[in-house]
Parts: C-alpha cells; sequence; structure tokens
C-alpha cells in the first residue's frame, strides 16, 4: 500500500517561489524539480505512534533522491480539522 502511495509522489519543475520567498531564493528554484505533499493521512486509532514522521521521512528521501530543490506541502488550514495534522508538519520544521 505504502509503495503504491509513494509510486505516485511526481516531483514537478518549479516555475517560481510560493509564499513570499525572495526574488534571488526563487531564481534558483526556477526548472528544479520540486516535490510536493498533500493528503499524508494516519488513522486516528494510530496516530501518536510516529507513522506521520515515517511517511513525511520517506517523502523527504524520495525528494532528495529526485534531487528535488523544494518540498512544498499542502494542509488542511482548519483550526479544528487541521490540527493535528498542522502540529505534526510544524514539529518537522514546515
Amino acid at each position: 500500500f505504502v509503495k503504491s502511495i509513494l509510486s505516485r509522489f511526481n516531483p514537478v519543475p518549479a516555475i517560481s517561489a510560493i509564499n513570499g520567498d525572495n526574488a534571488s531564493s526563487s531564481k534558483e528554484l526556477i526548472n528544479e524539480p520540486m516535490g510536493y505533499i498533500s493528503n499524508v493521512l494516519v488513522y486516528k486509532s494510530r496516530r501518536g505512534l510516529g507513522y506521520g514522521r515515517v511517511l513525511m521521512a520517506a517523502l523527504e528521501g524520495i525528494a532528495r533522491l529526485w534531487s528535488c530543490a523544494d518540498v512544498r506541502l499542502h494542509v488542511d488550514a482548519n483550526d479544528v480539522s487541521g490540527k493535528v495534522a498542522q502540529e505534526l508538519y510544524w514539529s518537522l520544521g514546515y
């Protein structure tokens, strides 16, 4: 199952930096592979056991193998429904 998820992780070329990055970093990312992570899910009964960290480490490892210049992350911005995911990503430095 995890193998099928990871095989769908496809780096896309970055056309510009997002979220107000400065111009010099934007120029460095043009035409460089960029990873994009979205919809990382862990069953409620398995949360807090480190599975989310393992999944993220695997995805970041794939991004490094593919020489991605950057990895971007999509997360639910809602303070209630997205709180658990937001806390995980903040703890990982996103």
